[in-house]
């Protein structure tokens, strides 16, 4: 990849992870390409097992900030599922460093990508923060759940219970590729079956604007299941036209899009909350 595709890359999601390289390797591509390039940081990791080293570049800010502040409030954003909310203050926090950050915070990172919907971005973060805290002596191994993802079997990984395995809170469904989710959104399906519109069963549970946007989507998804393409287009294009939208609901738009007409065939059906009717919205 030339050095504009890595920035590019580095903009889009916040870091570019090359693959392991011998250091002499990293070292000449450091020199060559990023020393002493502004508004760009970049550390190595080494890999234990390879003895190899990951050369990791991103975006840098400089400027003070309360870590210990803004961490709490990502990880209240993240428990109320406000992913984007959580991305967005673990994202400034990794551009304000110069060195190698925490393995929490790259794993934080990760995890937030992934209940956004974008799962390769999550892996290689999750892989760099196992990494990071193999390296540490840590304890945060996400091994199991990168399998998991890349849809590789872990016997070990199934036996565990639930609050044994990464993450606590995952449920197995967001393990699959389907992992555009709302808080709450069972209660929005019981909502909207019962009566109410749209927007009205998101408002009466407290959802943002944002998750409203994304229980379009979902329900947008939810009709090309069914074949109903007509009503499903009428849905996706009401975000697709909304001015709120950000570059994560683009992303989610074009997955959808590409897409729908492959949905109704799909075999992992079983386990959806199905719409009972024609929705309001």
């Amino acid at each position: 990849m030339d050095i504009n595709n890595v920035l590019d890359k580095v903009n889009e999601v916040g870091m570019y992870m090359f693959p392991d390289k011998d250091i002499d390797e990293v070292l000449n591509e450091l020199k060559k390409s990023f020393s002493n390039r502004p508004g760009i940081s970049y550390f190595v990791v080494k890999n234990l097992k390879s003895n190899k080293y990951r050369l990791c570049v991103k975006k840098h800010v400089k400027g003070y900030l309360d870590f210990k502040k803004l961490s709490k409030k990502a990880v209240t954003f993240y428990k109320n599922g406000e992913y984007f909310e959580a991305l967005q203050l673990n994202l400034k926090m990794l551009y304000s460093l110069y060195g190698k950050p925490k393995e929490f915070l790259i794993i934080s990172i990760g995890m937030c990508y992934l209940k956004l919907g974008y799962v390769k971005t999550a892996i290689s973060y999750l892989e760099l923060g196992t990494l990071i805290s193999s390296n540490n002596m840590g304890n945060l191994d996400y091994t199991p759940l990168i399998n998991k993802l890349k849809g590789i079997k872990n016997v070990e990984y199934d036996s565990l219970k639930d609050d044994q395995k990464p993450f606590v809170g995952f449920s197995e469904n967001e393990f699959k590729e389907n992992v555009l989710t709302v808080r709450k959104m069972d209660e929005v399906f019981s909502l909207i079956n019962n009566g109410d519109s749209i927007k009205l069963a998101c408002s009466s549970l407290g959802l943002s604007y944002y998750e409203y946007l994304k229980v379009l989507l979902i329900i947008a998804r939810e009709y090309y299941y069914m074949g109903e393409m007509v009503q499903g287009d009428k849905l996706l294009n009401m975000v697709k036209k909304d001015k709120n939208k950000d570059s994560n609901l683009i992303g989610l738009i074009k997955e959808i899009e590409t897409n729908k007409k492959f949905y109704k065939f799909r075999e992992e059906s079983s386990g959806r909350k199905l719409l009972k009717r024609n929705l309001f919205i």
